[in-house]
C-alpha cells in the first residue's frame, strides 16, 4: 500500500465507531434500552413508566431485569457484528498489537475471533484499537490477504454454519435443509460448493465442533 493510502486509511480509521461502541448501540437497539457511556449502566432518564409509584426493592427489582436483558443483548450483539464482518457487510480497521499501522482486518480473520471491547484475537493474532466502518467507505481498499490465500473450505463452512446458527441455535432443523443453506452461503462467497473440500462429511465434522462449543463467532 503506498504511503498516500496508508494516511487515508488512518483517517478513515480515526472518523470509524470503536468497535466497543457499535456493540453496545447493537445491543441497545436490541433490548431498547439507553446506556449512560460512563457507567455503563441504564440511564435514569428512560425509567419504565410510573416507576416513581414503586418502592426501591421494586425498582431495584426492575433495575436487574433490565441489566440481565443488556447482558443478553450484547452477547447478541458481538455474535451479530463477527457475523456481519465474516460475511463483508461490515469491516474492521485497526492495527497489530505489536504495531502502529492502521490495516484493515480481512473478513476471515473474524471465524471463530475472540472479541473484547475494542480488541479481537485468533490462533495467536491479535488485533487492537478495532473500529467499524461500511465496505464503501474504503472503496480503495481491499482486505490484507492471508499468507495462505484465499479463506480455506474449513474457514467458510465454519462461516456457514455460524450464519446458520444465528436462526437454529442448536441445529435442529432437517441435516438436508442445513446442507442446502450451507451451499448457498458457499456460493454468496463465490466459491464452488462441488469443490473438494465442501462435502457432507466436512459438514458433519465441523457442525460436531459447533455441538461441543469448539466453533464460536
Amino acid at each position: 500500500m503506498d504511503p498516500f493510502s496508508v494516511e487515508a486509511l488512518a483517517r478513515i480509521w480515526a472518523d470509524a465507531t470503536p468497535l466497543d461502541a457499535f456493540v453496545e448501540k447493537k445491543a441497545e437497539q436490541l433490548c431498547g434500552v439507553t446506556v449512560a457511556p460512563a457507567t455503563m449502566e441504564p440511564r435514569r432518564d428512560v425509567q419504565p413508566s410510573g416507576i416513581e409509584r414503586y418502592s426501591t426493592v421494586e425498582r431495584l427489582a426492575l433495575w436487574s431485569q433490565v441489566q440481565t436483558s443488556l447482558m443478553a443483548a450484547r452477547a447478541q450483539a458481538t455474535r451479530d457484528t463477527s457475523n456481519e464482518l465474516v460475511a463483508g457487510r461490515l469491516v474492521g480497521l485497526g492495527r497489530m498489537s505489536t504495531s502502529y499501522a492502521i490495516e484493515v482486518i480481512e473478513a476471515s480473520f473474524w471465524i471463530g475471533a475472540a472479541i473484547a471491547g475494542d480488541t479481537a484475537s485468533r490462533d495467536g493474532r491479535k488485533m487492537i484499537d478495532i473500529r467499524i466502518v461500511l465496505p464503501e467507505t474504503i472503496p480503495s481498499f481491499q482486505p490484507k490477504p492471508q499468507s495462505r490465500g484465499k479463506p480455506s473450505e474449513g474457514d467458510v463452512i465454519k462461516a456457514a454454519i455460524l450464519d446458520w446458527a444465528k436462526t437454529d441455535p442448536a441445529l435442529r432443523r432437517p441435516p438436508l435443509v442445513r446442507y442446502k443453506a450451507y451451499r448457498a452461503f458457499i456460493v454468496s462467497q463465490r466459491r464452488d460448493p462441488k469443490d473438494p473440500g465442501f462435502d457432507e462429511k466436512t459438514f458433519q465434522k465441523y457442525e460436531t465442533e459447533f455441538r461441543k462449543g469448539k466453533l464460536k463467532s
